[in-house]
């Protein structure tokens, strides 16, 4: 019973990953760069909180274009170099 219940909560943790990946880019076509870089926040959060305990580059990238969006430069950089994004996980 336990395998089931905990395979439904990685789907449903599945579900709310894309649904709020989605999310930054509705905001972000509608030029709303605060509400997406929340929630560009909590994808990159809520997908480091899993098993592998790191957000993937994709959301990372997410996180920085939102910030870059908003004006955070330095910070965006921070984002990305400090995981190696930059040299590994090119877009």
């Amino acid at each position: 019973m336990a395998k089931a219940e905990s395979a439904t909560r990685n789907n449903v943790d599945c579900l709310n990953v894309d649904f709020m990946r989605s999310l930054v880019k509705q905001y972000s076509e509608l030029g709303q760069w605060t509400s997406a870089f929340f929630w560009a926040d909590a994808a990159a959060a809520a997908a480091s909180s899993g098993p592998s305990a790191t957000a993937s580059g994709d959301d990372i990238w997410l996180l920085a274009s939102a910030m870059l969006a908003r004006g955070e430069l330095h910070r965006a950089a921070h984002a990305v170099t400090s995981r190696q994004l930059h040299r590994r996980h090119l877009l």
